[in-house]
């Protein structure tokens, strides 16, 4: 897969893991496709223990050495227990080309 086309995916998938947080119908499993149309060696699934690991993995899987060799110029690090800097950063990640990591208010 394309650098460019990871970065976009890496994106997607942090909002999507944000909305699931706060279900949703696409969340809860109500989807209206037929997953034979499902291509599955399009897919790659990426999840860790909890949404800071998973986030960590996103990033590694978007922004890795054979594409960023030196890495990501730029972070963008929010919460990760607030849904709109979840969501909201994900267009200033596309934006600046950076991946999201979320952490824990701790």
């Amino acid at each position: 897969m394309k650098f460019k086309s990871k970065r976009v995916l890496a994106v997607f998938l942090v909002v999507a893991m944000t909305v699931s947080l706060f279900g949703g119908g696409l969340a809860a499993g109500e989807t209206n496709f037929n997953n034979d149309d499902i291509d599955e060696d399009m897919i790659t699934r990426l999840g860790g223990v909890n949404r800071y690991d998973t986030s960590d993995i996103i990033a590694q899987y978007a922004f890795d050495p054979d594409d960023y060799p030196e890495g990501a110029d730029t972070v963008i690090i929010t919460e990760g227990l607030a849904f709109a800097d979840g969501l909201a950063g994900s267009v200033l990640a596309a934006y600046l080309d950076a991946p999201i990591l979320m952490t824990a208010p701790e």
